[in-house]
């Protein structure tokens, strides 16, 4: 797997979104195939989108595992990981000792990285 920023797309349904942070197995032409995990940062700019029409087009990508947003302005991470039934389960962390479980087996993250520059 590798990790890629903004500088590629993804294309779900009609729409070519360049999402923050990507984890992928497969790139073709600049654009994402088959991502595993995407990230984005929201601003109050872009929250409604990241929460609305990007999160309705991310859910029909076939590969993807996870979807994190994380705030800009505040500690606050929102976690979408798909289930077994091709659902999806939501968690919040805030609380300053939260640990973000990722998409692959035994791999998590602490929020206090996310936003450790703040201090």
């Amino acid at each position: 797997c590798d990790l890629y920023d903004r500088s590629y797309k993804v294309i779900a349904q009609t729409l070519a979104i360049y999402p923050d942070i990507v984890v992928t197995q497969t790139l073709e032409d600049k654009q994402f195939q088959a991502p595993l995990f995407i990230a984005e940062v929201t601003s109050p700019n872009s929250a409604r989108e990241d929460r609305g029409d990007r999160w309705a087009a991310y859910q029909t990508l076939p590969s993807l595992l996870m979807y994190m947003i994380v705030d800009q302005q505040r500690p606050r991470v929102e976690v979408y990981t798909r289930t077994c039934d091709s659902g999806w389960h939501y968690q919040s962390f805030c609380a300053p000792g939260a640990v973000l479980p990722l998409w692959a087996e035994r791999l998590s993250l602490p929020l206090r990285e996310i936003y450790a520059c703040e201090r």
